[in-house]
């Protein structure tokens, strides 16, 4: 009796390892060919003139955008002001040179003081 009992445990260990070890290999195959594609916004497409740019993505949520150029200058920013959206443009020294809000009536050019 003492023997059968030997035998089966020793048969019960070695197969919960041998399960054990092919759950994790069978786990790891699975995420690594089973793994989905990235989204089309995770993907870098490149570019002539951008070569790391992502591309744009359909819909945006924010309240504050900012357009800068190469060297990293702020030329707009799209943005609410006390409630209200304000589209503002700058100058090539970084003044304001433009601002409208849902208020203003045509294009009005922002004093050259401010």
């Amino acid at each position: 009796m003492k023997e059968d009992y030997d035998v089966m445990k020793t048969l019960f260990s070695r197969s919960a390892l041998l399960s054990t070890i092919a759950a994790f290999a069978g786990g790891f195959a699975a995420q690594a060919l089973l793994s989905p594609a990235p989204a089309y916004s995770q993907l870098v497409i490149p570019s002539p003139s951008r070569p790391q740019q992502r591309p744009a993505a359909t819909e945006v949520d924010a309240q504050h955008f900012v357009l800068v150029d190469d060297a990293g200058h702020v030329n707009a920013e799209i943005r609410m002001n006390n409630g209200e959206p304000e589209i503002v443009l700058y100058d090539k020294y970084g003044r304001v040179g433009w601002r409208a809000t849902p208020h203003a009536i045509g294009i009005h050019p922002v004093a050259a003081n401010q």
